[in-house]
This record gives C-alpha cells, structure tokens and sequence, in this order.
C-alpha cells in the first residue's frame, strides 16, 4: 500500500501545466478554509476570555454582598415579641362576687372586671376601730382626770396663798400699830431681842417663806402632772397613728377588691366563676395590652454588639404572613447575666444556645404579633441597591465628630458632636439654642431646653433630637435650666433683663410640669423673681444672704443659670452677682411646696466657690449644675472672653475652689445631665442660633 502511494507521488511531479493550476486552486482554497476555521477558533476563545472576567466581576460583588452581611449578622440579633401581661390575684383568700368580663373580651383603661369580697376585712377594721376608740376613751379619761387634778391643786394653791397673805397682813397691820405706838412713848424701854417688833419681825420673814415654800410646792406637783399627762399621751398617740395606718391599709385593701383594668387590651384566661372561692395567690383572671409593647431579645455570648440602654434599634418579623415592615423600638435594659435561649430562638432543640437578655421597648399601635419571632437590627434597613453604593463609597455619619478635647487629668477626652434631629425637626435643628439638659430616670431619655422657645426636646443617646414637645399652659422665656424630682419636672427662667432693662413676666418664672405617661403637663408656676424680692423683707434671712439676694435684685443684676430640686429643697445656681469674694453663689430655698403654695420659706447661701479656668483669672461663672452623690458637677462659661470658651468642674466636701476636669475653647457649655444607670455625663453646647448646638459625653468616675 505505501508503494502505491508512492507510484502517485512521484506520478504528480509530471502534471501537466493546467492541472498544476488546478492543483494551486485547490491548495489556496484549503489554506483559506484553515485560516477560517483558525479565526473562528480564536474569535470563541476571545469571547469565552470576555464572560470569564465578567464571571469573575460578579463572583467578586457577590462575595463583598455575602462578606457584608456577614458582618452584619453581629449588628442583628433576634428576640420574640411580647405585650404588657397582667395577672389578678389576692393575698388572702376571697369570694368572687361579679365578674363583668368574659374571655377574650376587649377592656379599655378604668373599665370595671372584677369583684370579690373577703370575711375577715370587716372584721379586721371593726377591730382595729374598736382598738382606736378604746385607746381614745383611755386617753380622754386620763387627760380629764389629771386636768381635773391640776385645776383641784391649782384652787389649793389659790387658798393656800390667800390665807398666808391673811397673816402676812396681820403681821404687817401690828408691826404698823406697834410703830406707832413707840413712836407716841419715846422713852419706853424694851428688851432688844424680846421686843415685840423683832418677834413680829421673825413671824413676817417666816410667813414670807411659807408663802413661796407652798407656792414652789403647789407649782412642783402641778408640773409633774402636766408631765406625766404629756408622757402618756405620746405614748397613746403613737398607738392612735399606727392604728390609723393599719385602718387605711385595711379601707384600701377593701378598695381593691373592685378591680378596675389598668390599660386597654383583652382578657386571657378567665379561671373561677361569681360564687367560688378563691385560695390566695390563685389566678383569678388574666389581662393582656391590646397590640406587642415590647421585645424580649438576646444576643449571644459569642457575637460581640455594640448595644447600649436608649439606644434606637429596627425590629422586623420573620413571620412570612406578615407585611414586612420595619418598626422603631428603644433599648429599655441589658442583662447583667448570661442565659439559655428560649426553644423557639434556637437553630436546633438538640443545640444548646446561650446569651444576654435584651428588652426593647416598641411604639403603640404596631403590626406585630403577640410572641412572634422577630430580627432586631443596630442598623436600619436598606435595600440591595441602596446597599451595594454604600459598600463602594465611604458612609457619612449622622453626627460626625467635631472636635476632640483632651481631659484636663491626662484620661482620655471627650469627642464633641453636633446635635441632629429627625423627621420634622431637622429643618428647625441648626436654631435650636441649648440650655438645659437633664435625664429622665423613668423613661431613660434625655430632655433639653432652649432658651429661644417653649418646647421639650427629647434627646436619644446618640444626640438625635427624636420629638419636640408642645407643653400646653406652658408659656416660658429664656428658659435657662431644667431637673427633674420624682413625677415632676422643673424649668426656670434666668430673672435676667433683657437689652433694653425690662424684666418681662416670662422671664421670672419657676415651672413645674407632672409626668403622663411618657411625656409631661403643666400643672404650676411661681414668680421666682417676686418670691426673691419678698425673701428681702425676712427676718429668717442671715445678713450674708440678705445683703446677696438685695444686691441681685436691687441692681438688676440677676442672672440665674443653674437650679436643682431635691427632696422638697431648691437650689439656685447664680452666674451673676458674684458675692463680695468674686465667688459664684449657690441658694437653698427650702420648702419648694410653700414656695408653689405662695407660703413663707427660708433661705440661706448654700455655697460659695470659684470656677478657676485653669489660667487663674478665675472669670468663670455657672451656667448649669448637677448633683451626684457627694459631689457636685458644674458647667461654666468665661463672660469676659472674647471668643466662647467653658469647662466642667467637680466640687466636693466644702472646698471653695472646684476641681477643673475639661476645658471647651470655642465653645459655650450650657447644660449638664448624668446618666446614673451608665455614670456618663452629656454637656449640651449652645451654638447661639448659628450652625446648631452640640453635645459631648464624659464619664463620671
């Protein structure tokens, strides 16, 4: 077979001219043919080259989508959704008399549930009153009989006296006669000690004695008796009063055996019927709040989150049934301690899972189930395509850092932020002129003042102005300060006048605001200015403060900054006068009650102290105050500077000159509040109307 291949090879060498021709044609065609099928091959694999990068494009955004959610799993933890619970039951055993409700039955607030009845309440109070008559009648009887005694030795002593003031007129009558009768015989003569002016002499002086012997007697007995009537009665009182508290105790138990609802949801569980008896601490009836109030969340112990009481976080439900939407809550409380996740939260039953317990607080009225599953998210939710520009692109923070000021100790310092707001108010946030600041205990939020209006400013813990307060009846200018004692809340103006030298009437006063719920409403004010002037005319007042509070009033000088309230007792923090020592003044008014009621009160100069700024010109003046412990924390401003300058001192124990802890150049520190949950301080800045206020925290040691 090869030699016949080879027979043809050679046999072409001697074509003829035009079958070479022939021959060239075709090996051009099939050269071009191969060139074709090479191009095309190459084209393939350019294109096959193109897909592959843009595989590769999108296999790199995917990873950067997955690798930041990812990371955002630490910055979401879950919880279950919960309602306001409540559960009726007694103390002691009792009859159902009338239930008025049925289960699942809706309640409104103060709507009537439930009455029951108990055997030995009206036997108790019917003893107790018994108890208190008796101790009463005991009382009465003692107190008749001994003023009886009184009086009866009083009469004796009355007779006792007139009868020696009988003799004592005989005596004096014969001394007289036997005067003058020596004086008609001059040359009698007598015995000097046997005469009868000397022995009528000794009876006088010793009927003297008699007189005040039995008068000191009489007045002796008398005051024992009135003693011993005093000694018994406080015992007796004492009996009367605990008595008394028992009986109320009593009537306010029988109050609560009419059960009224104490907010609006629907009735659970009923357990007993009218007629049954009920063994103590028994459920009787369950009551549940009419839409989720809260979150019970936890975050587990290996995933490290920055989550802090009052802060805002997101909650969304997994429940595929529901709308997805996304509802603001409020971090009420941590967990100070490590706890197994309830079944629900876990990724398998067979899985133990562990973690910090976290209870959010969620707005009224929202869309979420009772004890459904939820995600809690720091952040709040954005799409993909808002995500994936945010992951290219460096994030603006809400409240950027301004400036960073370093502690006068050499600790770390604090970061200075602008204060922003959300929703409606941001328009209106760069005029915000901040005064005051103070932390509401009950609800964990902040509350600020300015002195340009008459609104409350609710501060979250991110210094997010999140609602602005109308306060109805309040009608307040230059409001300069603010704290709160108990269910009250207190504003004051400064007293100061104003450019033109008038002290209007918005500028004198002392507001005090009642908690509702979770906001305020005005219940009263006083005309603080006008009590000052009163106090003037005291005689309680020392000379020191008298002199203090004629000379702020008197000059117009006044200018109040700083007040607290605590335990009934105000203090005024004055950032003009100084007194005589350039010291700036702290007054105690005490009785704020008398003080609301237009009673008379004292007044005295608490403290008396110098802001020194560090360089010793000692030109700083209060401009807020807050009380912690022992201590007292103070804002300043320099008034004599040309550019805003303040600091924050501490002053303890009766020292005249605070302790510097942090200086502000530039700015103009005018509020103070302590989170004494965290023991971190936030110092608002007023920024006068240009570019907004700011605020900075410090921790208090």
């Amino acid at each position: 077979m090869n030699s016949h291949k080879r027979i043809d090879f050679l046999a072409g060498q001697h074509r003829s001219p035009g079958e070479v021709r022939e021959s060239a044609g075709i090996e051009r065609s099939c050269i071009e043919s191969v060139n074709e099928k090479v191009n095309r091959r190459f084209s393939g694999s350019s294109r096959k080259h193109h897909l592959l990068i843009y595989f590769w494009l999108l296999a790199v955004v995917a990873l950067v989508v997955i690798a930041s959610r990812y990371h955002a799993s630490s910055r979401q933890f879950f919880g279950i959704a919960g309602s306001t619970e409540k559960t009726i039951s007694f103390q002691y055993p009792v009859e159902i008399v009338n239930i008025s409700v049925a289960e699942g039955s809706k309640v409104e607030r103060g709507e009537f549930m439930l009455e029951v009845k108990r055997f030995d309440l009206a036997a108790s109070l019917s003893i107790v009153e018994d108890e208190i008559a008796e101790i009463m009648a005991r009382k009465n009887e003692l107190i008749a009989s001994t003023a009886a005694e009184i009086r009866r030795l009083e009469a004796d002593k009355l007779a006792a006296q007139s009868e020696l003031d009988v003799q004592l007129a005989k005596v004096e009558t014969q001394l007289a006669l036997n005067a003058h009768w020596k004086s008609d015989k001059p040359n009698l003569q007598t015995t000097e000690q046997l005469s009868p002016e000397n022995l009528l002499a000794i009876k006088h002086r010793g009927l003297q004695q008699q007189k005040i012997h039995s008068a000191t007697s009489f007045q002796a007995t008398i005051d024992n008796l009135r003693q011993q009537l005093n000694s018994s009665e406080r015992p007796a009182d004492a009996k009367i009063e605990v008595l008394k508290k028992r009986k109320q105790e009593l009537k306010r138990q029988a109050a609560s055996l009419k059960v009224e609802s104490d907010f609006s949801g629907s009735v659970g569980s009923v357990m007993f019927t009218a007629g049954e008896q009920v063994p103590k601490f028994s459920p009787i009836l369950t009551l549940q709040g009419g839409s989720t109030s809260f979150v019970k969340a936890y975050i587990h112990e290996a995933v490290l989150n920055e989550v802090r009481v009052g802060q805002k976080v997101w909650i969304e439900s997994l429940s595929p049934e529901i709308k997805k939407v996304v509802i603001p809550g409020r971090v009420e409380s941590l967990g100070n301690r490590i706890v197994e996740y309830p079944e629900r939260l876990k990724r398998s039953p067979l899985v133990s899972a562990w973690g910090r317990e976290v209870m959010i607080e969620l707005e009224e009225n929202n869309e979420l189930l009772l004890d459904e599953k939820v995600s809690v998210l720091l952040d709040q939710p954005e799409s993909w395509i808002d995500v994936l520009p945010g992951l290219l692109r460096s994030k603006v923070l809400n409240n950027p850092i301004i400036e960073s000021v370093q502690a006068r100790n050499g600790s770390d310092g604090v970061r200075i932020h602008k204060i922003i707001a959300t929703g409606l108010q941001a328009a209106a946030a760069d005029s915000i002129e901040a005064s005051g600041v103070v932390w509401d205990p009950v609800t964990n939020v902040y509350w600020m003042i300015s002195d340009e209006d008459s609104y409350l400013y609710q501060l979250n813990a991110q210094g997010e102005i999140v609602q602005r307060l109308e306060i109805n009846g309040l009608r307040i200018d230059d409001a300069e300060s603010i704290s709160i004692d108990g269910d009250c809340l207190y504003i004051s103006a400064s007293l100061s006048f104003n450019k033109a030298g008038v002290l209007k009437n918005r500028r004198r006063k002392l507001v005090r605001l009642q908690r509702e719920k979770k906001g305020w409403v005005y219940q009263q004010e006083v005309d603080l200015y006008k009590a000052l002037q009163t106090l003037t005319h005291s005689d309680s007042l020392d000379a020191r403060t008298k002199s203090f509070i004629t000379m702020a009033t008197q000059e117009a000088s006044i200018d109040i900054e700083a007040h607290q309230v605590r335990d009934n007792v105000l203090y005024l923090g004055f950032k003009s006068p100084l007194n005589s020592g350039s010291e700036s003044v702290i007054l105690r008014i005490d009785d704020l009650a008398s003080l609301f009621s237009g009673l008379p009160v004292r007044a005295e100069i608490w403290r008396s102290f110098q802001l020194d700024d560090g360089d010793g010109s000692n030109t700083m003046t209060i401009s807020d105050m807050i009380f912690f412990g022992d201590k007292i924390y103070l804002t300043g401003v320099d008034t004599y500077a040309t550019n805003s300058s303040s600091g924050l001192w501490e002053l303890s124990g009766d020292r005249q000159r605070a302790a510097l802890m942090l200086s502000f150049p530039g700015y103009k520190a005018e509020g103070i509040a302590i989170n004494r949950q965290t023991r971190e301080a936030k110092i608002v800045f007023d920024g006068g109307g240009k570019g907004g206020s700011h605020f900075a925290q410090a921790s208090i040691h």
